[in-house]
C-alpha cells in the first residue's frame, strides 16, 4: 500500500466526519453529564478527583479516564462546548484510522477493503450515541482496542519492542476508559493463530504477552469493585435464565444487522430533512471518488485465487460475527443496558462493520 493511498483514505475519512457536522451540529450543547463536568472547573479544582462529579463517584471507580476528555474540552474552550465537538471529531477520526490500519496490516493487498471498513465503523448506525458527548470514553475504548490489535500484529511481524509497548499502552487506555473490552481482549490472539495457521510456541508466547495488561487491569478493577458497594457493576447486574440470555443474544444480532438498517432506511425515506439528504449525498460522493482513486492508483492490489479469497472472506466474516457478541458481552447481565441502544453497541458495531463490509467487498 502506497503512502498516497493512506493519505487519500484518511483524508476522505476526515472529510466524511466533518460532513456529519453540517446539519447544525456545532450548535449542539451539553445534555447531562457534560454540565456536571463543568461545575468543578468553574468552581476551581483542588484534586484529581474533583474532575467531574461522575468520575469522582465511587460507582465509576474502575474508569479513571472517564472524565479526561471532558476535562480537556473545558481547558480548550471554557466558555462553550466547542471543545467537545473538536474532541468528538478527533475520536471518530482516530477510530476510523485504527480500523483502516488493522485492515492494512492484515490485508495489505486489499486497501479498498480497509477503506470502506474505516468509513463504516465511524457511522455504523446500531448505536444511537455516535455523535453524543456522553460517549467520549466508549469511542476511546473502541479506538484503543483497535490500535492494540494493530500494534499486536505489527509486533508479530517485526518483533520491535516499540510496537509491544504501544500495544500495552493502547490496552491500558481502553481498559480504564470503559471496561467493556475484556471479551474482545480475550479473542484477539486468535488472529495470530490464523496468521500462523497452526498452534506454535510463538502463538502461545504472543498470546501471553497480549494478555498481560488486560489481566492486570481486570484484577485491579475487580479489587476496586469488591471494595465498593455502589459500583455500577454491582447495582446493575441481574441473574437471567438461559432462555433470557438466548433472547438477548438474538436481539444483539437482529439489532445490528436488521432492525438498525430498517430504522435508518425508514427514516431516510419518510422522515429525513434536506440537510440529511445533503449529508448522505456528500458522503456517498466522497466515498465513491476515494474508492475509485484507490482502485486506480494502488499498485499493490493483486489478483488472488478465488478459493483463497473465499477462505479469507469466510474466516473474516466468522470472526466478525463472534466480535458482535463479544463487543456486547459485558452488558449481557445488566438489567438496564439490555433495554437501550445508547452506548452499548459501540464495540459490537466493530464486528458488525467487519461482517457487512466483507460481504459487500466479496
Amino acid at each position: 500500500m502506497t503512502k498516497n493511498t493512506r493519505f487519500i483514505a484518511i483524508f476522505i475519512l476526515a472529510l466524511n466526519i466533518l460532513v456529519l457536522w453540517l446539519p447544525n451540529q456545532f450548535q449542539t450543547s451539553g445534555i447531562q453529564e457534560e454540565w456536571r463536568y463543568r461545575a468543578p472547573f468553574d468552581g476551581g479544582i483542588t484534586t484529581y478527583n474533583d474532575i467531574g462529579s461522575d468520575s469522582s463517584e465511587e460507582q465509576f471507580i474502575t474508569r479513571p479516564m472517564y472524565g479526561l476528555m471532558n476535562g480537556l474540552s473545558y481547558v480548550l474552550f471554557p466558555e462553550s462546548f466547542m471543545g467537545h465537538h473538536m474532541i468528538l471529531i478527533t475520536l471518530l477520526l482516530l477510530k476510523g484510522v485504527a480500523m483502516f490500519l488493522v485492515f492494512a496490516v492484515l490485508f495489505p493487498h486489499h486497501p479498498l477493503w480497509g477503506f470502506f471498513a474505516a468509513l463504516l465503523i465511524v457511522i455504523y448506525p446500531s448505536d444511537t450515541g455516535i455523535v453524543s458527548f456522553r460517549t467520549f470514553h466508549h469511542h476511546l475504548t473502541v479506538a484503543s482496542i483497535l490500535y492494540s490489535v494493530y500494534f499486536f500484529v505489527r509486533y508479530y511481524k517485526s518483533h520491535k519492542r516499540a510496537h509491544l509497548v504501544a500495544m500495552w499502552i493502547a490496552q491500558l487506555i481502553a481498559a480504564f476508559s470503559a471496561e467493556t473490552g475484556y471479551p474482545i481482549f480475550f479473542i484477539v490472539p486468535v488472529i495470530i493463530l490464523l496468521l500462523e495457521k497452526h498452534f506454535t510456541r510463538r502463538v502461545f508466547q504472543l498470546t501471553a504477552l497480549y494478555y498481560i495488561m488486560p489481566a492486570i487491569t481486570f484484577a485491579y478493577s475487580v479489587y476496586l469493585i469488591l471494595g465498593v458497594q455502589t459500583s455500577w457493576q454491582r447495582t446493575a447486574l441481574i441473574s437471567y435464565t438461559i432462555r433470557d440470555y438466548l433472547k438477548i443474544i438474538l436481539n444483539v444480532y437482529t439489532h445490528n444487522f436488521i432492525d438498525t438498517w430498517q430504522s435508518l432506511i425508514t427514516y431516510f425515506v419518510s422522515g429525513s430533512t434536506a440537510n440529511d439528504k445533503l449529508v448522505f449525498g456528500l458522503i456517498t460522493s466522497a466515498t465513491t471518488l476515494g474508492g475509485l482513486w484507490i482502485m486506480r492508483h494502488n499498485p499493490t492490489q493483486v489478483i488472488t485465487s478465488k478459493r483463497s479469497l473465499s477462505i479469507k472472506f469466510g474466516i473474516t466474516i466468522t470472526l466478525g460475527f463472534i466480535l458482535v457478541l463479544a463487543g456486547y458481552g459485558m452488558f449481557l447481565a445488566s438489567r438496564t443496558h439490555v433495554l437501550t441502544d445508547f452506548r452499548v453497541y459501540m464495540l459490537s458495531s466493530v464486528g458488525a462493520t467487519i461482517v457487512v463490509i466483507t460481504i459487500g467487498y466479496a
